[in-house]
């Protein structure tokens, strides 16, 4: 029998609610070079797959100027560096839910592809009661998720059975990193994806509150 299993969190859009925080920061960039600016909902469908390309993602379709982007880039990320906790909060749920799992002695860890400072930043600034294994977000030369390098590198350090290690995510990109590393994939329905499209990535499990989670790892043990 199973008696233990280890948790990968993704961060924005599953433990922290980051957009505003996001889209200010962004948005006073593209103002400032004369662009466009988007709206909160427009974000959330950009976010995801790393600042780089959320910066390329926000310009206008037609935006062909590497010299240029660099130092839109640049500027963007001092800006979100700056204003990355401003508005930033935990999701309601969040951390009753790492608090059980902690009691528990479940080992957790968090994997973003959010640049690997501000990850480390934000998890500090709001996450710092609970014992997580890895803090880890977007480390060059490593591949961004859905890559599993990463992810696979974090089992290593629970050393529970893969097949019973959870991947807690609001996105297709989390989905695919737990299918892409073997592991079991839950997808969670309050951060930034409607629910259509995570169901059309076929997650193990879709929920909707953070206390859904313990039910499965009790379900899944018992099961064992």
């Amino acid at each position: 029998m199973v008696t233990h299993c280890g948790i990968i969190f993704d961060l924005d859009g599953t433990l922290l609610d980051t957009i505003e925080d996001i889209a200010t920061s962004l948005n006073s960039v593209l103002a400032a070079f004369g662009f466009p600016i988007h709206s909160l909902k427009t974000y959330k469908g950009f976010v995801g797959e790393g600042f780089e390309l959320l910066v390329k993602r926000v310009l206008p379709p037609d935006f062909n100027d590497p010299i240029l982007y660099k130092k839109i880039l640049t500027q963007a990320l001092a800006s979100y560096e700056e204003g990355a906790i401003v508005k930033t909060k935990t999701y309601p749920g969040i951390e009753e839910l790492l608090t059980k799992l902690t009691f528990q002695k479940i080992p957790l860890a968090i994997l973003s592809n959010k640049p690997h400072s501000l990850t480390q930043k934000s998890v500090a600034a709001l996450l710092n009661r609970y014992p997580f294994k890895a803090v880890w977000g977007a480390r060059p030369p490593f591949p961004n998720k859905p890559h599993p390098l990463q992810a696979l590198k974090i089992a290593t350090l629970f050393k529970p059975k893969a097949e019973r290690i959870f991947l807690v995510g609001d996105s297709e990109i989390d989905i695919q990193t737990a299918r892409n590393a073997r592991f079991n994939s839950v997808a969670v329905s309050w951060g930034f994806r409607p629910v259509t499209k995570l169901l059309a990535f076929n997650p193990d499990w879709l929920i909707h509150q953070p206390e859904a989670l313990l039910e499965i790892i009790r379900q899944t043990i018992k099961t064992d």
